[in-house]
């Protein structure tokens, strides 16, 4: 038994065949670059931390690749990604890096879609 049906007969609405459109992916960024500072900040986050205290990724350079992987998809909200044309706002992802803290990583995407990580911080642990 099949685990859905696959009508060939279906058609799909205006708005999805659009998104689907050659050049027109909604989530893609054509690259990802971490501005020199932003990677310098991230590197002595890490430095400045004991090995028992990382999470996920002993070594700096698992975790940038992390975020890099991570923001290869526009995960801004639509109305975000629909904001003023024209207009560079930074935006702010946490990822669980620390047990104490997570790291908040700032970036910007251009209006071509070039993403740049632009700094990160230790944020406040949300308390349960």
């Amino acid at each position: 038994m099949p685990f859905c049906d696959a009508l060939p007969q279906s058609l799909a609405p205006a708005w999805v065949r659009e998104a689907c459109e050659p050049g027109a992916e909604p989530l893609r960024i054509a690259s990802v670059e971490l501005a020199t500072a932003a990677e310098a900040r991230i590197r002595a986050l890490w430095a400045s931390r004991a090995p028992a205290e990382k999470l996920f990724h002993e070594d700096v350079g698992d975790f940038l690749a992390l975020v890099k992987e991570t923001l290869a998809r526009d995960i801004r909200s639509v109305h975000q990604r629909r904001g003023d044309a024209g207009q560079e706002k930074e935006y702010e992802v946490v990822f669980n890096a620390f047990e104490d803290a997570p790291v908040a990583v700032s970036y910007r995407v251009d209006p071509d879609r070039r993403l740049t990580v632009s700094g990160a911080r230790l944020a406040r642990a949300v308390q349960n």
